[in-house]
């Protein structure tokens, strides 16, 4: 799936978790909590707003490691610049900057070609850490949207089987 393919489907699913929580939510009512379809049925309902939540958060990290990406590449880039730059000047050159018009000598290369070696090496750890989590985002939203899925079938299901009366197991346990 392509990265904009991807970005849609995110987009998708956490409007599909929303739009299903919010036609639930209308229909809410209080109801006693223990062994019915309506505790069911709201277990079901958070686990659609865990959904919409961990989607939400997916979509954030995303946008993060995009950001981070771009940096990434600007940082490599200025450093093969630089790199190219000290390579072509000798120690008492100075290095001009056709599209700014900036001088630079020798040190001042080095120091920004470290600079940017520096920066890309700490984007790269930060985006060590974003992308797992961007990841760990889509399983969660993915798992819960799943377990509300089957939840509120239960629910349904059940109700049309429910009479209201507590249930009475064969060993006498009442629920």
């Amino acid at each position: 799936m392509s990265e904009r393919n991807s970005d849609k489907f995110d987009y998708y699913i956490a409007g599909l978790s929303a739009a299903a929580f919010a036609y639930l939510f209308k229909d809410l009512q209080a109801e006693p909590l223990g062994v019915t379809p309506y505790t069911v049925k709201y277990i079901g309902e958070v686990c659609l707003l865990f959904s919409l939540l961990f989607g939400l958060k997916r979509i954030e990290a995303v946008v993060v490691l995009k950001r981070l990406n771009f940096d990434l590449l600007h940082y490599n880039e200025s450093a093969g610049v630089l790199a190219q730059g000290l390579e072509a000047h000798g120690p008492g050159d100075v290095a001009l900057n056709l599209e700014t018009g900036l001088q630079a000598d020798q040190n001042t290369l080095k120091r920004d070609y470290n600079e940017a070696v520096s920066l890309a090496e700490l984007v790269r750890l930060n985006l060590k850490d974003v992308l797992p989590r961007a990841e760990r985002y889509g399983k969660l939203r993915n798992l819960c949207l799943g377990i509300a899925a089957v939840m509120l079938i239960v629910a349904q299901t059940w109700l049309g089987y429910y009479s209201g009366k507590p249930a009475v197991f064969p060993d006498g346990l009442i629920v």
